[in-house]
């Protein structure tokens, strides 16, 4: 069965690697440059802000309400991301 789609993309990111914006810096450039390209239409992303304490939160929030309605993912990789348990944690949901 088909997924209802809400979001273009997934936005999955190590939250101590935005600390100074630069996650929110390169979204912003990704959905200007598409508006440029496709006369103005916009692109919806899942970008969570909130800090995940526990994964009831995950599942709930993160996993029902942007990974699971979402055309595709998006992930800034470094060495915060893979040593976070939630961002492995959306990794292999998404895979």
């Amino acid at each position: 069965m088909p997924r209802d789609i809400e979001y273009d993309f997934f936005v999955s990111y190590a939250s101590a690697d935005n600390r100074e914006g630069w996650v929110d810096v390169i979204v912003n450039e990704v959905t200007a440059e598409h508006a440029r390209f496709t006369g103005g239409r916009p692109l919806t992303y899942f970008l969570d802000r909130q800090c995940i304490d526990n994964l009831s939160h995950w599942h709930a929030e993160i996993f029902n309400k942007g990974l699971a309605r979402s055309r595709f993912f998006l992930a800034f990789l470094s060495p915060n991301y893979f040593a976070s348990e939630i961002c492995r944690k959306e990794w292999r949901a998404w895979i």
